[in-house]
């Protein structure tokens, strides 16, 4: 045995951002979003109990809408942009069962990026474009909407320097109902990795990790020889 040891509870290991999906015998829909072209927007659906313990979120029943694009001509070259039209088309039905329903409580997440010094003009114009254009949006149809550093989440979650495969492995452990949204690709028996496969998984953890799910560091022995080693357990 390689000593690593997981350990699940229901309750999040911190309080969701929202304190009003504890709420009991609310109807819950939250939102992750991970705003990249190659992003996708999760949704997570739950009932809590009229009394008692709030609902286990590893539970919940998913959604997971790609991020739309659309194209425009800059200059020579023709970029990509998340459709605002597309936007409104997947995210208008949670508003409007809020409205209808007193009991339905839609709530959503909005990751946020800094690019690197090196990055150019465009990048820079890209992430706030989208990142505006999904704040105004959420907005406009009363989802109230926090927005959270990327760096905070994935360190938080123990996934700093583990790139995609770390997010794609976290994803497929903490909700094992998202595996069919995470399958890969297969040409003549060959894995084709997908990039929309790391941007459903990055939307899901964001909703994962706004629900209170963190990663913490726990002494585990593999041996006797091996006592007091440290290893990363979910909460």
């Amino acid at each position: 045995m390689d000593g690593t040891q997981e350990q699940y509870i229901q309750l999040p290991a911190e309080a969701p951002i929202y304190p009003e999906l504890l709420a009991p015998g609310k109807r819950c829909i939250l939102v992750g979003v991970d705003p990249d072209i190659s992003g996708a927007l999760a949704v997570l659906h739950w009932q809590n109990p009229a009394e008692g313990a709030f609902f286990p979120w590893q539970a919940a029943r998913l959604e997971v809408h790609d991020m739309p694009i659309v194209l425009w001509q800059l200059a020579s070259r023709v970029k990509k942009q998340p459709c605002s039209v597309g936007l409104l088309r997947t995210l208008r039905p949670y508003a409007d069962l809020a409205r209808a329903d007193g009991d339905v409580v839609v709530r959503a997440a909005l990751e946020v990026t800094t690019p690197s010094h090196i990055s150019g003009k465009h990048a820079w114009f890209n992430i706030g474009y989208s990142t505006g254009m999904l704040d105004g949006i959420l907005t406009s149809l009363d989802i109230p909407c926090t927005r959270i550093h990327a760096a905070i989440w994935k360190r938080q979650l123990g996934l700093f320097k583990k790139g995609k495969p770390g997010s794609m492995a976290l994803a497929h452990q903490l909700l094992p109902a998202a595996a069919p949204f995470l399958r890969r690709a297969w040409n003549d028996r060959v894995v084709v990795k997908r990039k929309k496969d790391h941007g459903r998984a990055e939307a899901l953890l964001i909703a994962a990790w706004s629900l209170g799910c963190r990663a913490q560091a726990v002494a585990v022995a593999e041996s006797e020889d091996a006592a007091g080693e440290e290893d990363e357990v979910l909460l």
